[in-house]
């Protein structure tokens, strides 16, 4: 996966321009769940972002816990035998 994130970097532009383009992706590697589900907590910082660049969904009241379920990756774990926690 690297090898071709760093080719398509080095393509767009430098090998510094890579190297910045590679930091950033494997910066953004700890927010993806290893589960496959999504944490509440994420919900609520992902409505945060939103709400600082949109005044419209910062006054929606949104409840997150309407917006997302887990239950495929539940129900796929049991037809897997995986134990998503």
């Amino acid at each position: 996966m690297w090898e071709r994130a760093i080719a398509l970097a080095l393509q767009a532009g430098t090998r510094e321009t890579a190297a910045l383009y590679l930091a950033a992706l494997k910066n953004t590697l700890p927010m993806y769940s290893q589960t496959g589900k999504m944490d509440p907590k994420g919900a609520d910082a992902v409505l945060a972002v939103f709400s600082t660049g949109s005044p419209e969904v910062a006054k929606a009241n949104i409840d997150v816990t309407r917006t997302y379920t887990n239950s495929f990756v539940e129900r796929a774990a049991k037809t897997t035998g995986s134990n998503a926690k």
